[in-house]
């Protein structure tokens, strides 16, 4: 991209969120925080000792916390409700659905421990599933910034929409991908490379991983366009589909289950819009183990090495259709 992007130390989405929403907080008193027992975890224990009075500690009980949320919605205060992702994708599913989403209430849901990046958490508290399980909810917008440029954009976007939000933080530090003068658009996926031959689409932490792979196609002559798919819901379709078809052929990355995430969602939109070659890198249907999260992306595949493999593989095969077309 032509704006600056000023190098930074590499930061985890966590403490992007909690810097963000302690931002906001000194701008603005109409929104409080509800917790379930897991300041630690999400980093929210810092808006908490600056912002004492707007903190409601909910106990390990989160679907009380997402019905408490519910009720605060419907008297003008916005309530942001924060745990672990497995907690409100799984265990206040219900509550979430019909009390938030059913009702179109303005509540703002934000999750720390996605996917395998929490490590030696293990495989019971990472969420593998959450987005393709709340991003077949009606009138969810869901949100997952790439740096801390985009989490500032979308914590400021999102306390000024009125409907539910699920925003995704991350537990790994990353590096800034996006320029200082970014601004989040509503369902698009922002352009972090531009490139010729193949596209990379990332979501969250993953998108960096693409920056890298296209650092390595670059030395053998493909041309690699990133995009990160900042809002996984609701999402401009074709302006994605435009993007992609400039190129031969698409990878997606994530490190969540590859069925019902983002190579699900991928597939759709091109399937309905553009359909093209596609590989996905992700879960491969199972759980995943718990070690160090290196570890575990090099396992995995989630890596750019594999990234770059499989973008040749899609050049390959749009070649060799070509190829059969045309003889």
């Amino acid at each position: 991209m032509s704006s600056t992007i000023t190098a930074v130390e590499p930061l985890s989405l966590r403490q992007s969120f909690t810097d963000a929403l302690i931002a906001c907080g000194k701008e603005r008193d109409d929104f409080v925080l509800l917790e379930a027992d897991a300041t630690g975890a999400t980093f929210t224990g810092q808006f908490t000792e600056r912002f004492s009075d707007r903190h409601v500690a909910c106990g390990i009980a989160e679907q009380n916390m997402i019905g408490m949320a519910a009720g605060m919605a419907t008297t003008g205060v916005t309530p942001v409700a924060t745990t672990m992702a497995v907690f409100v994708s799984l265990r206040a599913l219900e509550q979430f659905r019909t009390s938030v989403c059913y009702g179109n209430r303005n509540v703002k849901l934000v999750v720390s421990h996605l996917g395998i990046d929490i490590g030696e958490d293990g495989p019971t508290a990472a969420a593998i599933e959450d987005l393709g399980v709340l991003g077949a909810i009606p009138n969810l917008t869901v949100l997952s910034p790439s740096d801390d440029v985009e989490m500032h954009a979308m914590v400021r976007w999102m306390l000024e929409h009125d409907g539910p939000v699920y925003l995704r933080t991350g537990r790994s530090p990353v590096p800034r991908v996006l320029p200082d003068d970014y601004r989040y658009v509503a369902g698009h996926w922002p352009t972090v490379r531009e490139g010729s031959d193949v596209t990379l689409v990332g979501i969250g932490i993953t998108v960096h991983l693409c920056v890298r792979a296209s650092e390595l196609l670059s030395r053998e002559g493909i041309s690699a366009q990133v995009i990160a798919a900042s809002c996984f819901k609701p999402t401009d379709e074709v302006g994605f589909a435009e993007r992609a078809t400039t190129t031969k052929g698409v990878v997606t990355l994530e490190d969540h289950n590859r069925r019902g995430g983002l190579g699900s969602r991928v597939a759709e939109i091109l399937g309905w819009n553009a359909p093209m070659p596609l590989e996905s890198i992700g879960l491969e249907d199972r759980f995943a183990e718990s070690g160090a999260t290196g570890a575990l992306f090099e396992k995995y595949g989630i890596t750019p090495e594999n990234v770059a493999e499989r973008a040749r593989r899609v050049l390959a095969r749009q070649s060799s259709t070509h190829t059969s077309s045309t003889s």
